[in-house]
């Protein structure tokens, strides 16, 4: 389905019934396919939202983001919040999502009934250390690949799904090939929105110093084996926001949802259960 919002159209699924849940996916230049089927069971309890960012996946706008910044990104999700016609609703961002999470949150409080930040950050300015960990962990191809990554635009949907290829078992603690299959079968790429998010916006982004202005209940995850959004740099959400839990997966690197799929529905679920009505 298209939400016409915002001067564009953004795609989302929606499913179950009950209190609302939106998932804002990472990447960016990725989609929303990849919290699926994993998450799924949530709508037993929830009514869950997936949506595609502007730009990414399958919603519009690829083409136009010279002038797309996370502000865009944070009025994008409030106008669909509006459109769906919800009040207030859980926000749970993973990686870049999470990222964008906390920037809606200083924004759009108010709309919050609660905010799960998972293997994100609050600040991007560790890429040694990223770089280090790749060499520490992968091959050299894979070392060389995180670099280019870091600093270089992507000039084709082919390199980018290339790039996305060489360095994807890192994000696990224990790579499964079948599950890599079934993530790249699903999702829609956009490298216009790999470098304008990760490669454009990422130079100025920091919230750490403004993270106590986020008073709303926040659950922090991380899996103990991520090597882009290292524990230390999870912990620093957790000891920025007052109101927070921290729950540690330590069977997970960046995909705890996936890794360690019953303990993240349980510890999610539960979690969102106890938030005040």
């Amino acid at each position: 389905m298209y939400a016409k919002v915002n001067g564009t159209r953004l795609y989302y699924t929606s499913l179950g019934k009950g209190r609302p849940v939106i998932f804002l996916h990472g990447g960016l230049g990725f989609d929303h396919t990849y919290f699926r089927p994993w998450v799924e069971p949530l709508a037993k309890r929830f009514r869950v939202i997936f949506y595609d960012h502007r730009g990414n996946g399958r919603s519009e706008g690829r083409d136009s983001l010279q002038d797309v910044d996370h502000s865009t990104w944070h009025d994008d999700l409030d106008a669909l919040r509006a459109y769906l016609g919800f009040d207030k609703f859980v926000l749970v961002g993973h990686s870049y999502g999470g990222a964008l999470g906390q920037g809606y949150a200083l924004r759009y409080q108010k709309h919050l009934s609660g905010l799960a930040l998972v293997t994100t950050y609050c600040a991007w300015d560790y890429m040694d250390e990223i770089v280090a960990n790749a060499r520490a962990r992968g091959t050299p191809e894979q070392a060389k690949a995180v670099k280019d990554m870091l600093i270089k635009h992507v000039p084709s949907d082919e390199a980018f799904a290339q790039l996305g290829g060489v360095i994807l078992p890192l994000y696990f603690k224990r790579f499964d090939p079948k599950v890599a299959e079934r993530i790249g079968a699903t999702t829609k790429l956009s490298y216009q929105a790999f470098n304008r998010g990760f490669i454009d916006c990422h130079k100025t982004f920091d919230l750490t110093a403004r993270l106590p202005e986020i008073k709303v209940s926040t659950l922090v995850i991380a899996g103990r084996d991520d090597w882009i959004m290292p524990v230390p740099r999870v912990e620093r959400i957790h000891r920025g926001i007052p109101n927070s839990k921290l729950v540690m997966f330590e069977e997970s690197g960046h995909f705890p949802f996936i890794e360690e799929r019953k303990k993240f529905l349980k510890v999610l679920g539960d979690w969102m259960e106890a938030l005040p009505a």
